[in-house]
């Protein structure tokens, strides 16, 4: 026993990546098993921080021209990300016990237990059949206008925002802590808040918001490509490359609001995604995605199911890509 536990503790030493592994899986249980409410969190601060600023910065009052606003939402990300990339940094690297550090900066960038939470009480507001309580719940996990919405359009709302959340908060931020750390897995989650603060559907952050959007489509491009395949894989990948093909025939870009998701995952699952919504009073027209077939009520409890296989996979295949990458190391 005692000499399995020294093998081991070489091989966290020896192979970081292996190290990063078990961070993860240690990090995604304590997340699971241990809410951190929201309003303590400093995610939460982050957002009102991001929102004060916005309306210091992009009074909707005044007239300025896009490029001044773009100017302002440019700045605005390296006000708020520089001094605090800087000071995390140099705690770090004070710290005697750097990798529970950077564990624990990955706990605050992998949260996303409000929004399953929320997920979960639409569904069940919807089962009991209560509309004006599951919009009420809808209304914490998207930013377009709940009122129009029907029950199906409800329920299509909570699967497409849990659906591009587990994308852009989990799996890309496990992409990124494998990359860079904790640090750069956090100064991401922060560059996605950021985005949802000053999303471009708004009509005041259309081009404040502008350069945000920008990085975040680009930061999150790996972890979009890796996570369609993956849920095709889990979920039927006949489908997910019907939906593809579907979506060559849509004017959108590939990367923009999700519609690769919307198209690979909608119709690996059968469904229709995407489609017009309102924001701030305004419709805004977006593709039908995915599947032919309308959402129904079970479909929120195929969606949990399928991202269960989709963090299942992955791991499983980062823990196989890094024995390969280690034996091949070790000669």
């Amino acid at each position: 026993m005692q000499s399995w536990l020294t093998g081991v503790e070489q091989a966290l030493v020896q192979a970081p990546l292996l190290k990063s592994f078990v961070i993860i899986c240690v990090v995604l249980i304590l997340e699971k098993l241990i809410p951190w409410p929201e309003k303590f969190h400093p995610l939460s601060l982050f957002r009102l921080v991001c929102q004060n600023l916005a309306d210091k910065v992009n009074p909707k009052h005044k007239n300025r021209t896009p490029s001044q606003r773009k100017l302002s939402g440019l700045l605005a990300c390296g006000v708020l990300l520089t001094p605090t990339a800087i000071i995390i940094g140099i705690l770090l690297n004070l710290a005697y016990y750097r990798l529970f550090f950077e564990a624990f900066l990955l706990w605050i960038a992998l949260q996303l237990y409000p929004y399953r939470r929320s997920f979960d009480l639409v569904e069940k507001a919807l089962s009991a059949n209560k509309k004006s309580l599951a919009k009420n719940h809808l209304r914490s996990m998207v930013l377009r206008d709940v009122e129009p919405l029907s029950k199906m359009g409800v329920a299509k709302g909570a699967i497409e925002s849990l659906l591009l959340r587990y994308n852009y908060q989990v799996i890309n931020i496990i992409i990124w802590f494998l990359i860079s750390g904790g640090l750069g897995a956090l100064i991401v989650r922060l560059l996605i808040e950021m985005n949802q603060c000053w999303n471009t559907k708004k009509t005041s952050n259309q081009y404040f918001g502008a350069f945000c959007s920008y990085f975040v489509a680009l930061l999150s491009l790996p972890s979009s490509v890796v996570f369609c395949i993956v849920f095709a894989l889990a979920q039927g990948i006949q489908g997910g490359l019907k939906g593809l093909t579907v979506l060559k025939s849509k004017p959108h870009s590939f990367w923009s609001n999700g519609i690769l998701l919307k198209a690979i995952c909608g119709g690996a699952m059968g469904i229709q995604l995407s489609g017009p919504a309102f924001y701030d009073g305004l419709k805004q027209r977006f593709p039908r995605l995915g599947g032919e077939r309308e959402i129904v009520l079970a479909d929120l409890n195929r969606l949990r199911q399928a991202l269960a296989r989709v963090l299942a996979i992955s791991l499983v295949g980062l823990l196989l890509a890094i024995s390969v990458i280690y034996v091949i190391s070790r000669g």
